[in-house]
Parts: structure tokens; sequence; C-alpha cells
């Protein structure tokens, strides 16, 4: 796992330096064919929220490039719109986690005022191994079980 810092003083947008970029390819040589995780807060793709997608990550094609050269499975995770959203950056998968406390609101029309709901929250549950990467949503909250079935 890899964590990029997106961060921009001041801005509520992402971006990732030269410098950055670079030591991340110095990284992925290294890694050889190993899955990879690389996390960030700004999301790298459009989510359809355009008030979320305002505040991505800018200019995500040089990391696309880098991380399309990785010869083994890759998935980007992100936060900051606090909800489940699945899409992919080029060829690498990317998803965004549910917020523990709110989400933004889910409105895909572009004249929406930004906003946000309580909501149940969750987290994503990362597995990486020879066989590749999952992730896993695991609602928070008490929730009756594990019950046995017949499988």
């Amino acid at each position: 796992m890899i964590g990029l810092d997106s961060l921009v003083s001041g801005e509520p947008h992402g971006a990732l330096g030269a410098e950055t970029l670079d030591w991340l390819a110095n990284e992925l040589a290294q890694a050889g064919h190993v899955p990879l995780i690389v996390a960030m807060h700004h999301p790298p793709i459009p989510t359809g929220i355009v008030q979320m997608d305002r505040q991505g990550l800018q200019a995500p094609e040089a990391l696309q490039a880098i991380l399309e050269r990785h010869p083994g499975p890759v998935r980007i995770i992100a936060g900051h719109v606090h909800r489940l959203v699945m899409g992919s950056l080029g060829t690498v998968p990317v998803i965004t986690g549910p917020g523990t406390s709110h989400a933004v609101t889910l409105d895909l029309s572009p004249a929406r005022s930004a906003t946000f709901d309580i909501e149940p929250g969750g987290v994503l549950i990362h597995d990486a191994g020879p066989e590749g990467i999952r992730s896993h949503l695991l609602p928070l909250g008490d929730w009756s079980g594990p019950h046995p079935f017949a499988g």
C-alpha cells in the first residue's frame, strides 16, 4: 500500500506535484508484480456529483500514466465524497469509501447545491494478495448475526 498526499493547502481540490509523482514512479519500479493499493484523499475520477468533482484531484493523467505501467494489479482508494463510488482512471480501478459521519448528497443533476445527508456509515476493507485485490463494504451499526446458512 502506498499513500499519496493530495492536499493543496487552503484549497478544496487536490493535486499531486512532480516530486510526488517521481517518488511514486520510483516506488513502483521497485515493487515488481505485487498487488498495489494507492490511497489518497481526493478522487482522481469524476463522481457525477458536480460539487465534489470541482474538488477532486486535478490533472490525474500523470498519475494514470504511472500506475498503468505497473505490471501487477493496482487499485486506487480515495475519500472526500463520504460515499461509495466506483469507477476507473484509464485501466486502474478507483473506489471511494463511505463516511463514518455523513455523506455528500447523491444528486447527479448539475444544478444541485452542495448538501450532505446523515446516512448509515461504513468502511471499506481491502485485501491484496497473489490472486489480486478485493474491497469489501462493511456497514457500521448493530446488526443481527452471524447466522448459519447452508452453502
